[in-house]
This record gives C-alpha cells, sequence and structure tokens, in this order.
C-alpha cells in the first residue's frame, strides 16, 4: 500500500529489515547482535537509496512484550534513528499509562536513541485532565514534546484510502 500510495520504486523485498521467523530464530540461536547488525546493514543500503526513510518498529505480535521493546530500542539506536515513541492509554489507568512511558522512553534514551517526540493515544476524554496534571508532575514532560490524541474509534478502523 505504501509503494503505490507514494509510488515508492524500492521492491517490498528491500524495505524491511528481516522477517519474523529471522528474527525468532536468530534470537533463538543466541545471536542478538547479528540480528540488530544485519538490520542495520539492510537499512543502510535502503538509506543510501532515498531520501528518508520511516522506519516503523515491531507489532508486538511476535515475541515477548519487553524483548520487542528492547529490540526496537536497540535498533533505533544502532541504525542512528530518531524516535517518535507511541503508546496507547486504553483502558490502563493514568498512573500505569504515565509509568509506561516513563519506562519506554528511558529504555530508548539509555540505548542512545534520540527521543524526539512522544504520542500517547486512545486517552478517554475524562481522563485527558488528570493523564495531563499526572504528565507535569513526573519527568515526562522535559525530555520531549508529549502530546495526547483522544480516543477515536475510527483510527482502529483505518480505510484502505
Amino acid at each position: 500500500m505504501m509503494r503505490s500510495r507514494y509510488g515508492i520504486v524500492t521492491p517490498s523485498d528491500e524495505m524491511f529489515g528481516v522477517t519474523r521467523t529471522q528474527a525468532r530464530q536468530l534470537l533463538a540461536d543466541d545471536r542478538y547482535s547479528n540480528l540488530i547488525q544485519l538490520i542495520q546493514q539492510r537499512f543502510k543500503t535502503l538509506e543510501a537509496k532515498a531520501d528518508f526513510v520511516v522506519v516503523e518498529g515491531t507489532s508486538y505480535q511476535g515475541l515477548a512484550p519487553e524483548l520487542e521493546f528492547e529490540l526496537n530500542a536497540d535498533i533505533a539506536a544502532n541504525i542512528g534513528s530518531r524516535v517518535l515513541s507511541v503508546y496507547a492509554m486504553g483502558n490502563r489507568s493514568v498512573d500505569e499509562c504515565v509509568q509506561s512511558v516513563l519506562i519506554g522512553n528511558e529504555s530508548f534514551v539509555d540505548r542512545g536513541a534520540q527521543l524526539i517526540a512522544t504520542i500517547i493515544n486512545q486517552v478517554p476524554d475524562d481522563q485527558s485532565t488528570a493523564l495531563n496534571a499526572a504528565i507535569k508532575t513526573s519527568k515526562l514532560d522535559s525530555k520531549a514534546p508529549l502530546y495526547f490524541l483522544p480516543e477515536e474509534p475510527l483510527l482502529r478502523q483505518p480505510t484502505v484510502r
């Protein structure tokens, strides 16, 4: 869809780091650094052909979420990517949401990734004031710009267009 929508001529098999199967195998073989290097090499090859590259992290549907988060942070740092972190508040409490964002953003920064902004989406209307107050008392608002997106059911069902 992205190739068609934006007229990208790069073959689709050059537009990803590794397949989920490859990642699982390298991790099962205790070859984490090889996985990072392979992704870094493929990124650099694509980067050399493009004006810019948008990198989407993993889907969090194939490995343990904690491992995937660390993997995304390591990849971002190793390819020199600036990070726009996106978190979903959903049904979590304000405190759970703030704690999750603090831990996640610190993980990116600790690994050397450059955090440029944070988005918290799926913020219920009745929680935005409390979330904003909690953010102000945390260390989050001083790290990088932070934005809230309200809960919007249509965003859960994007159209093909």
